[in-house]
């Protein structure tokens, strides 16, 4: 009978609304289309959404390529890699795109106060004022305070701000290998078929992906054991290109999943799918796919 590969609900068990729908190996936002399952119940597929993929498909680095090659989210919304910056002084910027792709800045409104001196960053002098009196409506201003306040923001020059920009970058290495410990979980489901289900080790899988989908991890992830990034001194020397490439191979009885995400070397990922190779695949045999990237 038909289970959920994740919480291990049959179809009969599945309760409120809980039904088995479709589940992209590779998450749709990196370009899959059509490399998927059908085993994954709602709930399931949306706490993977939630709590393993998004990190991932919407980390800076991610994005950038996925501007590069026109994938969209589900808003249906291009990524902006740089959704904010800052500049040398410490003031903050969105960075817009439009529909031509025209990038332009806004600053980030922001109100400082200490030492009885005010500092305020606006896009005009009626924004200023009207920040300043909301603020009036939460603290505790004298009207006499509040008429010198409003009187210096009026009378006060205008300064253009134009300055370099930093964007800050950090990468959270274990929630990256959460993303590839899912991808070979469910790739392993796909090209071993239900025998894998019962593998010590796709127990184990599941058993830390069904933590990582009830919200256990959105805080940190623990340290994952045998996942590996994987070195490969060609994809250093070619960069993204616009596929995916997903495989299975043994080393002597140990079963890997090796995963390739835009054919770039810092989303080469290893993960150990089994301990009893031999159990699937005769020695020396490869299972691979690549999967093109479907385009907006």
């Amino acid at each position: 009978m038909k289970k959920c590969i994740f919480c291990e609900k049959t179809e009969t068990e599945l309760t409120d609304g809980n039904c088995f729908n479709i589940e992209h190996i590779i998450p749709k936002a990196l370009g899959n289309d059509h490399f998927i399952l059908h085993n994954v119940c709602k709930n399931c597929n949306s706490g993977l959404g939630t709590y393993v993929d998004s990190y991932f498909v919407d980390h800076p680095i991610v994005k950038i390529i996925r501007e590069k090659y026109k994938i969209s989210g589900q808003s249906g919304k291009l990524p902006n890699p740089f959704s904010e910056v800052m500049d040398q002084e410490g003031h903050r910027y969105r960075v817009l795109n439009d529909k031509n792709g025209k990038v332009s800045l806004e600053i980030i409104p922001c109100v400082k106060e200490n030492d009885n001196a005010i500092r305020i960053v606006s896009q005009n002098r009626k924004e200023a004022l009207e920040m300043m009196s909301k603020r009036f409506s939460k603290g505790h201003y004298s009207d006499n305070a509040k008429q010198i306040i409003l009187d210096q923001i009026n009378n006060a020059s205008m300064k253009k701000i134009d300055n370099e920009f930093e964007f800050s970058l950090s990468i959270d290495i274990n929630r990256f290998y959460l993303e590839a410990l899912k991808i070979a979980y469910e790739y392993g489901m796909l090209k071993l078929g239900d025998e894998y289900f019962a593998d010590v080790r796709a127990t184990e899988i599941r058993k830390f992906l069904q933590n990582a989908i009830a919200g256990e991890m959105k805080d940190s992830v623990s340290m994952i054991e045998g996942v590996y990034l994987r070195k490969d001194e060609m994809l250093s020397n070619i960069g993204p290109m616009g596929c995916h490439f997903l495989c299975i191979c043994s080393d002597g009885n140990k079963l890997f999943a090796n995963i390739t995400l835009f054919m770039c070397s810092i989303f080469a990922f290893q993960v150990l799918l089994s301990n009893d190779a031999q159990r699937y695949c005769d020695k020396g045999i490869m299972i691979y796919d690549t999967i093109e990237i479907d385009t907006n």
